[in-house]
């Protein structure tokens, strides 16, 4: 069997999402075992599978040790940013690429439900559309992966942003 690579999307309720929040890492591997594979709700779905999972309380999740192992490559439908204006207040999620011209320092905002301050920043991509367009990064990724791009911003990296 050839295995080509695919993405899938994992749902978590309650004592799940409670159980596995801390569990999973970013770019790290596990085997699921216990969960359950349904029909994708449109109305969700972040990935482009049919499918997606459900894990409960009973389900267990496992980090790949460091055997050799498949490790698939992250698919991309790049949209232009000068299409993105077909995607405001739709609820399709997208992929988008572009060059960094500009990286806002850290700013602090004001959540209004809990009263407390989240760190904010503002990256500006550009792509050859010669359009651009602002994403903001919030809490760990404004303060990490954020300054990480306001270090390199005079290099005008291309960075890729899934869903």
């Amino acid at each position: 069997m050839e295995i080509k690579g695919t993405q899938i999307q994992a749902t978590m309720f309650n004592a799940a999402a409670k159980k596995f929040y801390d569990r999973f890492e970013m770019g790290k591997v596990y085997y699921i075992s216990r969960g359950s594979l349904k029909l994708a709700n449109k109305q969700f779905k972040t990935v482009q599978n049919d499918y997606e999972m459900t894990l409960n309380e009973n389900s267990e999740v496992e980090e790949a040790g460091d055997e050799e192992i498949f490790t698939p490559e992250i698919k991309f439908n790049f949209v232009p940013i000068d299409e993105l204006g077909t995607y405001v207040n739709q609820k399709e999620l997208i992929d988008v690429i572009g060059v960094v011209q500009s990286v806002s320092p850290t700013m602090s905002i004001r959540r209004r439900n809990a009263n407390e301050m989240i760190p904010k920043r503002d990256i500006t991509l550009a792509d050859d559309s010669k359009k651009t367009f602002v994403v903001s990064l919030w809490n760990d990724l404004a303060a990490g992966k954020g300054q990480e791009l306001l270090d390199m911003a005079d290099n005008h990296p291309v960075i890729a942003i899934k869903s």
